[in-house]
């Protein structure tokens, strides 16, 4: 599994995958509440780009005077090769 990058730079192909893809993928996500892994990678199929691993990590969201909330966030995707699928 591929860890975050601090700068944000280093994405893979996440800007080119298409918005339907990461609806396909949150489904197969664990409830945000319960316990378990803070990094996943999730393999779906990418359309266009076809099988694909999108990567995502619990993130918390800190609303001013609302308090806080846990969101799955992608933060990387890339292409599964044919030796991998």
């Amino acid at each position: 599994m591929i860890q975050p990058d601090p700068d944000g730079r280093d994405n893979g192909i996440l800007a080119s995958v298409p918005p339907e893809c990461h609806g396909f993928a949150h489904p197969m996500l664990p409830p945000i509440e319960s316990p378990g892994p803070d990094l996943i990678e999730v393999p779906v199929d990418g359309l266009w780009l076809g099988p694909i691993t999108i990567s995502f990590m619990r993130l918390k969201i800190r609303n001013r005077n609302r308090g806080a909330r846990w969101i799955w966030s992608a933060y990387r995707a890339d292409k599964v090769s044919r030796a991998e699928s």
